[in-house]
């Protein structure tokens, strides 16, 4: 995919083998496996979880229900 891309290879490889940026991918992993998430996307509106690729109107429902005081958590 790094090639389709047309992105630097060396600096990809580079990246890759020296797991620039593992700590920080582990870190937001375990923090969504503490908050239940099993799936992407999943994506919260003041708690309320949304997974799943939703269409903008069902985004669009739950903030409005979030703030005419409607939706319960």
């Amino acid at each position: 995919y790094a090639r389709q891309l047309n992105l630097d290879m060396d600096q990809f490889t580079t990246c890759l083998d020296e797991k620039r940026y593992e700590s920080e991918v582990t870190a937001d992993f375990e923090y969504a496996r503490q908050l239940g998430i099993q799936s992407t996307p999943t994506f919260f509106i003041n708690g309320v979880a949304l997974i799943g690729a939703q269409p903008f109107e069902v985004f669009q429902e739950v903030i409005e229900l979030e703030l005419a005081g409607k939706l319960t958590k």
